[in-house]
């Protein structure tokens, strides 16, 4: 079996998180984030509250849903990845800055596929890559 299947198998048998989900969340949902198992796609929108500085912080299960690599799609602003160090990682942290105020801010994940190659949209990720647009220090 394969490291990433393994890994998969046991993270979901031991209840750990296997979606993405806003772990912090700059203003209120505009509807339910959803999350769709069979294509991969992931998408959060709300209306930000641009009186909290804070960026709106979202949990990628990278190993899990995205092994080949994942592309975000913004309707707004902008973003950076963070990814969990490799002792405990699997995982990336995305935040997301939104642009003006009075829209509805959209952030879609999804897995990488034939039709995105490298570069599409906002970035593409995968894990030979370096993290785009932003690399921790």
């Amino acid at each position: 079996m394969e490291i990433n299947q393994c890994a998969r198998c046991i993270r979901h048998r031991a209840g750990v998180a296997t979606i993405g989900f806003p772990h912090r969340l700059a203003g209120a949902f505009e509807r339910a984030p959803t999350f769709d198992a069979e294509t991969g796609i992931y998408r959060l929108e709300f209306r930000a509250d641009h009186d909290i500085k804070a960026p709106t912080e979202i949990f990628i299960p990278e190993v899990v849903q995205y092994p080949e690599g994942f592309v975000v799609e913004l309707s707004d602003g902008d973003y950076k990845l963070e990814r969990a160090p490799d002792a405990v990682g699997g995982y990336c942290i995305l935040r997301y800055t939104p642009g003006p105020p009075g829209y509805v801010s959209i952030v879609v994940v999804k897995r990488v596929g034939a039709d995105d190659p490298p570069g599409r949209s906002c970035c593409a990720h995968s894990p030979d890559e370096a993290l785009l647009p932003s690399k921790p220090s």
